[in-house]
């Protein structure tokens, strides 16, 4: 399950730079509290034991990063899911002179039994980026990298 492959991020850090062939952890936030996020999980097959809210799923590699133009995003619509005009997106956020780039993602590998109860810091939503802020997402950010996963 995987809607979007490419994750767009505004302006990014040299640390961020880096993550091209790197490894990142997927992060669910909640999706059930209302009908419409069950209905949209269980249309994958998933519900609250394989796929809990505030759990760490699985990770995903980094296969690329680029920048984009309008061109380009446009021609990336069905892997971002933002629509066809830069601009347009960028006007929507507030960032019109900023720069936006790709992080284009492989298929990722979900974890059985997931890493429940990790609280992501506050603000973030979904599909930003973040790393740990105390020893409780070091911890669990090890565990999930360490796990044994079955690869297809």
């Amino acid at each position: 399950m995987c809607e979007y492959t490419t994750l767009v991020i505004f302006d990014p850090s040299n640390h961020e730079f880096n993550y091209k062939n790197s490894t990142l952890l997927i992060h669910t936030l909640d999706f059930y509290n209302s009908e419409e996020g069950k209905k949209y999980i269980a249309s994958y097959e998933l519900n609250e034991q394989t796929f809990p809210s505030y759990g760490i799923v699985g990770w995903i590699a980094v296969e690329k990063i680029f920048k984009y133009d309008e061109k380009s995003f446009a021609a990336d619509k069905d892997l971002h899911l933002l629509g066809e005009s830069l601009v347009d997106y960028k006007n929507s956020c507030g960032y019109e002179g900023s720069d936006v780039w790709a992080i284009a993602l492989k298929k990722p590998i979900f974890l059985n039994p997931p890493i429940c109860n990790v609280l992501q810091p506050e603000g973030i939503n979904n599909g930003e980026l973040w790393g740990a802020e105390d020893l409780s997402h070091l911890e669990a950010f090890d565990i999930a990298l360490q796990a044994k996963v079955e690869y297809e």
